[in-house]
C-alpha cells in the first residue's frame, strides 16, 4: 500500500508541477517527466511483485520499456537546472532510443490477448522464481550507471562555484548533493 501511495503522490506532484509551479519550463517539464516515470515505475512494480498484476494482464511487462526512461529523465533534470539557457533539441531524443528498442522489442506482446499474458506471467514465474529477466537487467542496470555518471558530469560542471552571485541558491546545490546521493 506503501508503494502505491507513494506512485500516485507523484503522479499527482507532478500534475502540480505542470499546471501551478513557477519558474523554468525546461526543469518543470523534466522534473515532472521524472516524477511520473518513477511513480509509474513504483505502482508497476508493486503490482508485479504482489500479483496484483494478474488483475490487470495488459500491464504485464509495460513496465520494461519505462524503466529505459528513468535514467536519462533524470540526467536531463540535472542538466536543465545547472546548465545556463538548456533547450530541449531534436538530438536529445537520441537518448530514448533504448526506451524504443525495448519496446519495439516488446509490441508483439502488447499485442496479446489477456489470457496469453496471464499463462506467460504464472509460467515466466514459476520457471525463473521472478520476473526479472536477466539480460534486461544487465542493460538496464548499465543504463542507469551511464545516465548517473552524466548526471555527477553534468551536476559538477555546471553547478555554480559560488551560489550567491550565480541566481541558483545554495539549497539548491545542497538538495541535488542529497538527490544524487540517493
Amino acid at each position: 500500500l506503501i508503494s502505491y501511495f507513494g506512485g500516485i503522490s507523484g503522479i499527482v506532484l507532478s500534475v502540480v508541477l505542470l499546471t501551478k509551479a513557477k519558474g523554468a519550463t525546461s526543469v518543470r517539464i523534466s522534473f515532472a517527466s521524472y516524477l511520473i516515470t518513477g511513480s509509474l515505475m513504483i505502482i508497476l512494480g508493486a503490482m508485479i511483485y504482489s500479483g496484483k498484476i494478474l488483475y490487470f494482464p495488459h500491464l504485464i511487462r509495460v513496465d520494461s520499456p519505462i524503466h529505459y526512461l528513468f535514467p536519462p529523465l533524470g540526467f536531463f533534470f540535472v542538466y536543465s537546472v545547472f546548465k545556463p539557457g538548456f533547450k530541449f533539441r531534436w538530438i536529445h531524443l537520441l537518448n530514448f532510443l533504448p526506451f524504443l528498442f525495448n519496446l519495439a522489442e516488446f509490441t508483439p506482446f502488447y499485442l496479446k490477448d489477456a489470457a496469453f499474458k496471464t499463462a506467460y506471467y504464472t509460467t515466466y514465474v514459476s520457471m525463473h522464481g521472478s520476473v526479472v529477466m536477466p539480460w534486461h537487467l544487465l542493460l538496464k542496470t548499465l543504463n542507469a550507471m551511464v545516465y548517473f555518471g552524466l548526471q555527477v558530469y553534468a551536476f559538477l560542471k555546471y553547478r555554480p562555484k559560488e551560489t550567491e552571485n550565480s541566481g541558483i541558491p545554495s539549497s539548491t546545490v545542497i538538495w541535488f548533493w542529497i538527490f544524487l546521493a540517493g
